[in-house]
């Protein structure tokens, strides 16, 4: 056993050359509070004490090769719950909880059948049920670990959240009123100028395009909500690459698609489109 200061000062030494300092502490903070079952505060009162910390080197070995931490605690804090994510399923972004939280705003008051397409570990369908109860939320997505992963979420937060394997690729939806996804939208090319802990292990279904059509899932999702019979799907919400706003925006006009807002995230950024459909 070391004290705890001895454990941090030895996390810092590896990660820092990695990550740089800010973000090798907030690695570090996240690692030891969900590891120790300890908040920042009872670390700080227990610095000097000697703690067991059996899982720390094979840990801070997965950390060195660039494994993100989510993956290693097997969990993610999405909304105000934690998700099981694994190599299935994307860790959950801040700007993808921006996304839900902006959604669950616009939407009308209503109980509107929700479809979250790509939905990996349920973040998305799981989050709008969380804040939007009359929801009818479900989510597909073309992996079967991942809805697993979703369902067994669903099953922890005791949220009724139903969850499909289907590529929408090939195959179409069933009626929905609101089509919200967080689908594949980085450009192949752009791989190169990612950070190795997302290239080397998240999922790369989840996050490339082929560079000639990078709007490829956002083309098929509207086209199959805007053509289903009987009515076809009326609200449409994506996140979105940032430098692909004004492409977004072209797309939805388009397809004649109305009320068309895009909006920043928390660092400026173009990062979601929020749509309507009225035939």
């Amino acid at each position: 056993m070391k004290t705890l200061n001895k454990y941090r000062q030895r996390a810092l030494s590896v990660l820092e050359p990695i990550h740089g300092d800010r973000e090798a502490r907030a690695i570090m903070e996240l690692w030891f509070e969900r590891r120790l079952k300890m908040s920042k505060l009872d670390q700080l009162f227990a610095a000097e004490d000697l703690t067991r910390f059996e899982s720390f080197e094979h840990d801070l070995l997965l950390l060195s090769e660039d494994v993100p931490v989510q993956y290693i605690l097997k969990e993610s804090f999405f909304i105000d719950f934690w998700l099981e994510v694994n190599p299935f399923t994307l860790v959950p972004r801040p700007e993808t909880e921006e996304l839900v939280r902006e959604l669950a705003l616009w939407l009308p008051n209503s109980p509107l059948r929700v479809l979250d397409v790509g939905t990996g570990s349920g973040c998305i369908a799981l989050g709008l049920k969380f804040l939007r109860n009359d929801l009818n939320c479900k989510g597909i997505d073309l992996q079967y670990g991942a809805v697993q992963t979703a369902a067994r979420n669903a099953k922890h937060l005791q949220l009724d959240v139903v969850f499909n394997v289907l590529d929408i690729l090939s195959t179409s939806f069933n009626e929905v009123d609101v089509v919200v996804s967080n689908p594949p939208y980085i450009p192949r090319q752009e791989r190169e100028l990612m950070k190795n802990h997302v290239v080397f292990n998240e999922p790369d279904v989840a996050l490339f395009v082929p560079d000639h059509d990078p709007l490829i899932f956002y083309r098929r999702l509207i086209e199959l909500g805007i053509s289903q019979e009987p009515a076809p799907a009326k609200y449409f919400a994506f996140e979105i690459h940032e430098d692909f706003g004004p492409e977004m925006l072209a797309l939805c006009r388009e397809y004649s698609l109305k009320d068309i807002t895009l909006k920043q995230d928390f660092q400026g950024k173009n990062r979601m489109i929020f749509a309507k459909y009225d035939r």
